[in-house]
């Protein structure tokens, strides 16, 4: 029994062996721009992350960040639509305090979205999710000694949407930006980030990357679950607005307060 070989050259299969990588990362810039994602530049640095005053935020130590980009305001309805529309992203839920599917919240910060719809989303806009070092990094004007995002004046409806009863259109409080421009860090919704959530710094990453556990269980240590929110939301109150606060949630939440940004 014969075989045929047909002739081609090396280099002809070669090509035909490797995938176009210049039209992989076409789509790949296709796809984040019709995402409509702004970003804001940061240098990185370090800084102090963390504070003595708060039980889950101890101890405070240096962190260094390395350069990123952060979505200018949390991630909007529309924005996160053209995942949707591109069959990227699973739906958001429509329930009565989501934005998902009401007329004229378009601008406002996606909520009712899970863990992994944040991250699903993050890749379609060609980055991630942000690392809880990297956020706060954000927060405080690029690690500046500072309670709030926007300095030490307390939280207002001037600043934030503190007191409102929902969301509000994204960067509607630019008194309350940092000093780069970065829209809605603190008041509109806790926002998701890599991290997987324990009460404690202790032993945690110094090197601006995320945690990934172990985390404390009855009877030692064990796996991870809950993941880290950063942020404080419209209906937080007292020190949940702080750039240094933080909270953890099961990674398959989907509150009303509880949206997301992206970083890269």
């Amino acid at each position: 029994m014969s075989r045929y070989f047909m002739s081609v050259p090396l280099a002809a299969l070669f090509l035909l062996a490797v995938p176009d990588a210049g039209a992989a990362a076409g789509q790949k810039k296709k796809a984040a721009k019709s995402s409509g994602v702004e970003w804001v530049a940061l240098p990185g640095g370090r800084y102090v992350m963390g504070a003595e005053d708060l039980e889950d935020a101890q101890p405070a130590r240096q962190v260094t960040v390395k350069d990123l980009k952060l979505s200018k305001t949390p991630v909007t309805v529309a924005q996160y639509a053209e995942c949707v529309k591109a069959g990227r992203c699973t739906s958001p839920d429509a329930l009565p305090e989501c934005n998902w599917g009401k007329p004229g919240r378009e601008d406002h910060p996606v909520n009712c979205v899970d863990w992994e719809q944040a991250a699903q989303f993050a890749v379609f806009a060609g980055g991630r999710l942000p690392t809880e070092a990297e956020w706060e990094f954000a927060a405080k004007s690029r690690g500046r000694r500072r309670l709030y995002p926007w300095g030490e004046e307390p939280p207002s409806e001037i600043l934030t949407a503190a007191g409102s009863p929902g969301t509000v259109p994204v960067c509607s409080r630019p008194a309350g930006n940092t000093e780069q421009g970065l829209c809605d860090m603190s008041g509109s919704v806790w926002q998701w980030v890599q991290d997987f959530y324990r009460d404690t710094y202790a032993g945690g990453p110094v090197d601006g990357s995320a945690y990934a556990g172990p985390c404390e269980v009855r009877g030692g240590a064990g796996r991870c679950t809950a993941r880290v929110i950063r942020g404080g939301a419209f209906d937080s109150r007292g020190e949940g607005f702080r750039s240094d606060s933080r909270g953890g949630a099961g990674p398959d939440i989907r509150r009303a307060h509880i949206g997301f940004r992206v970083a890269r």
